[in-house]
């Protein structure tokens, strides 16, 4: 898979907002959580999430590579815009990889290894996060609108570049993963409480619609 120009997708969301499950997306959800161990996923309690991810050495920890392509594809299947590499079972690295605009690639990735923000810039967004390791929860968290991160590309190449909007967000998100941070304990309590929930709500819907499922197989 060829890197892709550096231009983040900033539309791109990941998952169904808890505000308005329709059937479609509710087949989604379903799908995810009856995959979710298929995608090799950590959840959020793995211990690998509970510590900082180690860094990734170009001569002894593996094909950089093969490493970002294997991410990707666990990343677009699980639907997400973002994957950090201590969220796989077998790759405990300090590497990120972001869903990228492509016009002839619909699996483009950006590689980010052993990443660093330098720097945070403009005014501070709360917007709603959700998580690969913790499906069907969303919080509103803050954080600065525009970052400058430096990286090393998986070609040894390091570079920096500024991200700005949801990309930025996207990011921090995931060096929060990489750190070892709860990142939905950076919401404030009311809306925390909130995002629990709209996940209680969600699990009980879920559950319902998988007994539906059973009950329309079990007639066929």
């Amino acid at each position: 898979m060829n890197t892709p120009d550096k231009q983040i997708i900033d539309d791109f969301t990941t998952s169904i907002s808890t505000e308005a499950i329709d059937n479609e997306n509710l087949e989604n959800i379903i799908e995810f959580t009856m995959n979710y161990k298929d995608f090799l996923i950590t959840d959020y309690l793995h211990p690998q999430l509970l510590e900082s991810a180690e860094p990734f050495n170009f001569e002894t920890s593996g094909d950089p590579t093969a490493i970002a392509d294997k991410l990707a594809k666990i990343m677009y299947d699980a639907k997400g815009v973002g994957i950090s590499g201590n969220q796989i079972h077998y790759c405990n690295y300090r590497v990120i990889v972001l869903a990228a605009a492509s016009e002839t690639d619909d699996q483009a990735r950006l590689a980010m290894f052993n990443p660093t923000i330098v720097n945070v810039e403009g005014e501070v967004i709360m917007a709603e996060e959700a998580c690969l390791s913790y499906p069907g929860l969303w919080v509103k968290v803050k954080r600065p609108d525009l970052i400058r991160v430096r990286y090393t590309d998986e070609f040894g190449t390091t570079d920096t570049i500024k991200l700005k909007g949801f990309s930025s967000k996207v990011v921090q998100h995931q060096m929060d993963i990489l750190d070892g941070v709860k990142w939905w304990k950076k919401a404030n309590p009311i809306h925390l409480d909130q995002a629990r929930r709209a996940l209680t709500k969600q699990k009980k819907m879920i559950k319902r619609a998988k007994n539906r499922l059973q009950s329309y197989d079990l007639m066929l």
